[in-house]
């Protein structure tokens, strides 16, 4: 929720490309496995082996500020799939995050996850434009106060993960008071803070033609996704979102994988909503003076997003842990999106050992060393697609454990430097 577009506010077809896309990475990885699509799985897909991680993790990051997160993850609960991590936020940004995953309803068929998070204090990068073409200094800053989610869904599958339809719904909402300058420094400060809300539900649909569910090596994973992004005012675009992300597993040599991933996340407009720019900075209450040029600015900005995100809709953002990992979460957002990755893991297979340091407790199954790279490109119309795009590449390690935590640490380059990433799982899930 990086930008005013998010903070204001997928059955649908995906296209010829689309189409095209998901059934040649299916005639790949047939003709590749010599035409047998289901692939042996090599281990047990529901791990109920405990483990648990308890570390204060410091962070200084542009549009979040600096302080600690207070991280307690506790995998496979009572003998069980169920998952729980909780995030206490200390410093510039105040609040909790709490994760439940994978609580068993019928085993091995259905199960519930939830999320819940309370901040009341968050700053936040936004950008000045859409698309590709801002830079590394193009954004100004958002306080946030107040800013509460509720995410609830549930995953059916069957085939031993093979095939799963997964639904959740989610509700937003929140409060931004000021808009600030990259050096901190406010430009707006509203009398009545600005309130967003968004509502969504989405569907998806998992086909899991791999070895393992959780660390993968041979065959092809591909997800569809429908995100339902109904207008909460007359002000407000009616639109959904469909995804489609297929990932490739080739074997390389003894014990090492080759991944190749590719993304396309498109918004599809229903009906528009006010594009009027009048009427839009009324609703944002902006109060700039009459020679404060950079207020004026700022506000420009903000109305020309608003247009495009009413107009167009919002796909899936690019940038974060997932994708394009040199860039900060939801760096890049526009009405269509796409890219391509590729990965080479290489696997130092180890027996299963359990390890307990106290705070970190697991089962020690592997480690990876990968090497990794990435482009994508974000437009309003799919005909401009891909006429602007980035390119990252970087290299990461990640220890693989019996309770199905992937603990993985990247450290990627793109055009505006480096940027870490600190995750419990594989990129592109």
């Amino acid at each position: 929720m990086t930008t005013f577009n998010k903070l204001h506010n997928t059955v649908g077809g995906y296209g010829s490309r689309a189409t095209g896309i998901l059934l040649g990475t299916v005639l790949f990885v047939s003709n590749a496995s010599g035409g047998d699509l289901l692939v042996d799985r090599r281990k047990d897909q529901f791990p109920t082996t405990s483990g648990r991680l308890l570390a204060p993790l410091p962070y200084s990051m542009p549009g979040l500020g600096e302080g600690f997160f207070l991280l307690g993850h506790f995998a496979n609960m009572f003998a069980s799939t169920t998952d729980l991590t909780l995030l206490q936020a200390t410093g510039d940004v105040k609040g909790t995050d709490l994760n439940l995953d994978q609580i068993p309803l019928i085993e091995k068929h259905l199960y519930v996850h939830a999320e819940l998070l309370n901040l009341s204090s968050i700053q936040q990068n936004y950008y000045d434009a859409r698309g590709m073409n801002t830079g590394k200094d193009d954004y100004t800053l958002l306080d946030i106060t107040s800013l509460k989610q509720r995410r609830f869904g549930l995953d059916l599958t069957f085939f031993e993960r093979r095939v799963t339809l997964s639904v959740d719904r989610s509700h937003a909402n929140g409060e931004l008071d000021t808009v600030r300058d990259p050096e901190g420094i406010a430009i707006q400060e509203f009398a009545d803070p600005y309130k967003f809300k968004n509502n969504d539900t989405r569907w998806g649909l998992q086909l899991d033609f791999t070895d393992d569910y959780q660390d993968a090596r041979k065959g092809v994973r591909t997800n569809l996704r429908y995100q339902n992004r109904p207008a909460l005012s007359g002000n407000d675009p009616d639109y959904f979102v469909t995804e489609l992300d297929a990932t490739v597993f080739t074997p390389m040599f003894t014990t090492d994988t080759l991944v190749f991933n590719i993304f396309q996340s498109d918004a599809h407009v229903r009906k528009k909503g006010n594009t009027d720019r009048t009427a839009i900075a009324q609703e944002l209450g902006f109060e700039c003076d009459s020679g404060d040029t950079q207020c004026q600015a700022t506000e420009a900005a903000v109305i020309d997003n608003f247009v495009n995100e009413r107009a167009h809709g919002t796909a899936t953002s690019l940038g974060g842990v997932n994708r394009l990992r040199a860039f900060p979460g939801e760096r890049f957002n526009g009405a269509h999106v796409a890219s391509i990755g590729a990965e080479y893991r290489m696997n130092f297979v180890r027996d299963a050992t359990p390890f307990n340091f106290s705070v970190w407790r697991d089962t020690h199954t592997g480690i990876q060393l990968a090497f990794f790279s990435e482009f994508g490109s974000v437009a309003e119309t799919m005909n401009e697609l891909w006429q602007d795009s980035r390119f990252v590449y970087g290299s990461g390690i990640r220890l693989v454990t019996g309770s199905g935590a992937v603990y993985r640490f990247d450290l990627a380059v793109g055009d505006e430097g480096l940027q870490p990433n600190l995750f419990f799982y594989y990129p592109w899930n």
